[in-house]
């Protein structure tokens, strides 16, 4: 209490939760508003696959983040490992931030879909700037917090971000009003399913990841019709939230699990370099089809998933072979 990283920290929030908000609003607001985004410059891919993921990855991470921060209180202490976590969350939704800034920038560079911008495209680029810029303050703000903030050592406690939810759950069962007080009493009598949870939380990442990877798919289908496309895109939505998922796991300390052995930690990683590489090979499919020299455009729907597919099975398996090559070498 009274260390100066706190005020810091809550600075980076409050500065990451409306660069975050910022962001969300402008990207529905080009991508799902059809005359705006019919002039927009980012419409297609391999653009507008990197704001379709980024559009829903942000908000869950901000959610993340305020869950958290509730536990953030000014007259108690806080855990050094929650601000190390939190800190991280404001980085990954910064980065993400910026990440599609960066893409909406490129598109604009290069003069993407010239002959659809209209009147409105100039106003697209000034809400880009005021974006970029609230971005470019947003990293200002995290760096100066990341110096103040001490390290974590070895020494010192530490827990995942499930065990802060029961401790919000908890505080809301004490201290909310009375109908959220009533409600998280009734979570709480379920807090032994944590450790449930965290043994089997790849397996829960898999089933979240299809059933958004299903709304998704669901929710294009019923603007442009049932398709083949359909099982492809949920494939695809789905793969890329897998990704997300583990890799925050990793980066923000959703679970603390047993390390997993050296195959099982290889086969892991090529699985989640699979899943990432399904929409990524998605975005570029154009450039990766006139690489492969395969002649002509790619259009059609199996196309489309033959080529995701391979290059999907080519990232695992370069993966696993790397994973397991390094073990070995360490191990040597």
């Amino acid at each position: 209490m009274g260390h100066p990283s706190r005020p810091a920290l809550r600075t980076a929030i409050v500065s990451t939760t409306l660069n975050a908000l910022a962001f969300v609003i402008f990207a529905v607001v080009t991508t799902q508003v059809t005359p705006v985004r019919s002039g927009s410059p980012w419409q297609d891919d391999p653009y507008d696959t990197v704001v379709t993921f980024t559009m829903f990855f942000v908000p869950i991470t901000v959610f993340l983040i305020l869950v958290r921060a509730l536990l953030c209180r000014r007259d108690e202490p806080v855990p050094l490992y929650r601000t190390h976590q939190v800190i991280r969350a404001c980085a990954l939704s910064a980065l993400l931030v910026s990440a599609t800034c960066v893409t909406d920038w490129a598109a604009f560079a290069v003069k993407a879909d010239h002959r659809l911008w209209d009147g409105g495209t100039p106003w697209l680029i000034v809400g880009l700037g005021a974006v970029s810029v609230l971005a470019a303050l947003n990293w200002l703000v995290q760096i100066l917090t990341w110096r103040l903030v001490p390290r974590h050592t070895g020494e010192q406690p530490t827990a995942d971000c499930l065990e802060d939810v029961r401790l919000v759950v908890e505080l809301l069962a004490h201290r909310g009003p009375g109908p959220v007080g009533r409600l998280a009493s009734r979570l709480g009598q379920y807090s032994g399913t944590l450790g449930w949870i965290r043994r089997h939380f790849i397996l829960i990442a898999a089933v979240a990841s299809v059933t958004c990877g299903l709304a998704v798919a669901t929710g294009l289908a019923r603007e442009n019709g049932f398709g083949w496309l359909f099982p492809g895109e949920t494939v695809w939505f789905a793969g890329g939230m897998y990704a997300f998922l583990i890799i925050c796991d990793a980066i923000l300390g959703l679970t603390v699990r047993p390390a997993p052995g050296r195959l099982s930690r290889a086969a892991q990683a090529s699985v989640t370099a699979g899943a990432a590489a399904l929409p990524v090979s998605l975005a570029l499919r154009q450039s990766i089809w006139s690489a492969a020299r395969l002649g002509g455009t790619i259009g059609t729907p199996g196309q489309y998933v033959a080529l995701t597919f391979t290059c999907a099975l080519l990232v695992s398996m370069v993966t696993f072979g790397v994973m397991v090559a390094v073990t070995m070498f360490r191990a040597a």
